[in-house]
Parts: structure tokens; sequence; C-alpha cells
């Protein structure tokens, strides 16, 4: 006796038939997640100008007026002929177009896929803008050209278009690296808290002495609140966010050095990391690991990390072949930051446009979205305004 059977990878196999779902997974990137740090206002973190929506040009100039100097006069001193002229420096913020087109193949594309397509394009290119304008930012922090916003975090490739055409819309700032420069820190502590600064990547040597934690964020802040350098000449310190008259920084930090401050004796032991009461919805807490001696501390998978294999590839360095991180020790650049600490010009604000390509057929329909910006770190004098890049040894997962 026989009876009729329909099984999948058997009898009647190609007529059982196939569900997909209606809902579809997709990267929890919703929107930048530095846009809690954005704002027109000197108070902002990240302070957006938008003089390009006015006005044509491609060159923005921001001027800063310089402390004054001079020691003033004495006892019936000759004021007049002892005058001091006030000082300015400036930095430029080029801006450039970026976008992104994505398209369905027809109308039969339509009618077999497992949803409906369209309302997805703007949707993903909504998540790609987001993700894109934070490794922007975070690319202009660390010091680094415009980076591949997948990528770039980890391989320290370069962004280019489909033409091999660098995308340019980071301004990119060298830094200015040395054991005892004003806004790069290398190296880190041990165990024991014993801070070894060094003066590359290169020499950033160990997995044990070069770590993440507590005494490394009081030394940083230290760095930053310094009015005159090493050689004893005057340097603006780094100026903090001030909530409810208490000034605060923010330091963003690799989800792996976080593991090792959560490591760190001082940081398990104390309370001080704990927030402080009624900031709870600040913009500035939003998300906080915590607060340790007034740094507000933000973990993310968003920064560079760096691996040394011997060699001068760019996923072994971060902004110079001749400072490749050494071999078999992974690097995380960790940014610290104040106020007014990176420029975002905006020349046109990210419009979206949706149609068919193949006028007059209409069944190839595409979404495209693009925008003009730029992206600097704040500098002036050639010294970063309100960031120093922290790097430090990590162990991978």
């Amino acid at each position: 006796m026989a009876a009729t059977t329909f099984a999948r990878g058997g009898t009647n196999t190609l007529l059982v038939p196939q569900r997909w779902s209606k809902k579809d997974y997709k990267f929890a990137y919703e929107a930048n997640p530095l846009k809690a740090y954005m704002g027109a206002g000197d108070e902002s973190i990240i302070q957006v100008n938008y003089d390009f929506l006015k006005e044509q040009g491609d060159k923005l100039t921001f001027a800063l007026r310089a402390l004054v100097t001079g020691d003033g006069e004495t006892d019936d001193g000759d004021y007049v002929n002892n005058s001091e002229a006030l000082a300015f420096h400036n930095m430029d913020v080029y801006i450039h177009e970026r976008g992104k087109y994505l398209e369905l193949n027809g109308e039969m594309t339509e009618q077999a896929a497992y949803d409906k397509l369209r309302p997805k394009l703007q949707m993903a290119l909504r998540e790609w803008w987001g993700m894109k304008d934070c490794a922007d930012i975070i690319a202009a922090l660390s010091g680094l050209p415009t980076m591949n916003h997948i990528e770039g975090r980890i391989l320290g490739t370069k962004a280019t278009d489909a033409d091999s055409a660098q995308i340019a819309t980071v301004n990119e700032t060298a830094l200015v690296k040395g054991a005892t420069a004003t806004r790069w820190f290398g190296g880190g502590q041990n165990s024991s808290g014993t801070i070894a600064r060094v003066a590359t990547d290169a020499l950033i040597t160990s997995a044990t002495d070069h770590m993440f934690g507590t005494d490394v964020i009081e030394y940083v802040k230290r760095m930053a609140m310094r009015t005159v350098n090493a050689a004893g000449a005057a340097v603006s310190p780094i100026r903090p966010i001030r909530v409810k008259g208490e000034p605060y920084f923010l330091m963003l930090i690799d989800l792996l050095q976080k593991k090792q401050l959560q490591a760190d004796a001082k940081w398990k032991n104390a309370t001080l990391h704990a927030l402080p009461r009624g900031v709870e919805n600040h913009w500035l807490f939003n998300g906080a690991d915590g607060v340790w001696d007034g740094v507000v501390i933000k973990s993310t998978d968003h920064l560079h990390r760096r691996l040394g294999a011997g060699g001068v590839t760019a996923p072994e360095y971060f902004d110079s072949t001749a400072d490749a991180c050494h071999n078999g020790i992974t690097v995380a650049r960790s940014l610290f930051l104040g106020a007014q600490a990176v420029c975002l010009a905006v020349g046109k604000h990210p419009k979206w446009k949706s149609g068919y390509r193949d006028n007059p057929a209409n069944t190839k329909y595409g979404t495209f979205v693009n925008g003009i910006y730029g992206v600097k770190k704040s500098q002036f004098n050639s010294i970063p305004f309100g960031c120093i890049c922290v790097d430090t040894s990590v162990l991978a997962d």
C-alpha cells in the first residue's frame, strides 16, 4: 500500500511551500550615536556650524582670540608705547559632497521578494548615513582621514568611491606624538597603577604594563588642565563642560579598555564612579559607564584599534607607516574630550530622493541620499583645542 508524501528533501520536495518572514533583522544603527554631543553652542563637544546653508563657498574659517600674555606696566609706566596687539589664530574647514544610491532590479524583483522593498531602501540609507557620520567624527578626533565606515575602526583603510577617489569629508589633523606631547598619550598603567608613558605607538610593547585604567584617566585629565607644557611654554587648557556649575570632561573608550577598567582595583572598590545626583537626564551622562575624577566614561565599539603584525600595512598603524604597532600588540585609541573638540560644518543637510532611473520604462526604482559637509578636530596655532588621543594596549577577547 502506498501513501502520498510531501517532504522537504524527499518526495515532491519542489511542491512543498516555502515562506519568508515579513520581518527582517537589521543592524541596530538608527542614527549617529554621537548625536547627543552635537550642538551649535560653544558648550557642545561637537560644534555644528550652519553658515554654508545660507552662503556659498567650500572653506569655512574659524577664529580664536589668543590670551593676552604681556606683564603690563608698573609705577608711572609708559602704557601707550608698550601697548600689546590682540592676537588671533584661525582654523579652516573644507566641505565636500558624500552620497549613496540603492536600486531595485525591476518589477519582477519587487513581486518575488518576501516583503515590500521600497521602504527598506530609505531605512537602509538612513542607517548608512548615521554610521558614516559617526565614523567621520571619530576619525577626525582620532587624527585620521575619512575612513571606511565599517572596516575603518579595525582595519585602517581609507574611504574611497567606486573610482578609487579618496573621500575627503574629514579634514585630517596629524597628531604630534612624544613622551611629553600635550595632546597625545601613549602607554598606560600596570596592575599596580604605575604609569608608563612612551613616545610612539611602536613602543607600546606590553599587554600588562600599558593597560587602560583609573590612573590613566587621572593622568590624562592633568594633561588637559595644564596651562604650560614640559618646556614651560603656555598651552591653552581643554575647556570642560559645566553641569550644575561643576566641570566635567567626556572620555570615549574602547570596549576592551572598558574590560580593563572594570578589572582595575580602584574602579571596583570605589563608589566615586557612580553618576552624580540629578544629572541622569543630562546629555553628557547619557549611557555613561560611570564618572571618575570628573571624567564621564562612555564605552563604544566605534573607536579605532590596530594590531601589530611585524609590518607596516594599514591594519597595523593609525596615522604613520613609520609608527606601526608593536608585533603582536593590539592598541586601542580612546578620546578624551572637552568643549568644542570637533567642528562639523554643514553645507547641505542630507536629502533623500526616490524614483525611477529608467524613464520612460519606469521599472527600476531607487533611492538616493547626499549631503555636503566637513569635519575637523578643532585646533588653533597647531594645537588641538579640545581633544587628547589616548593609545593603550588591549587584550582581544
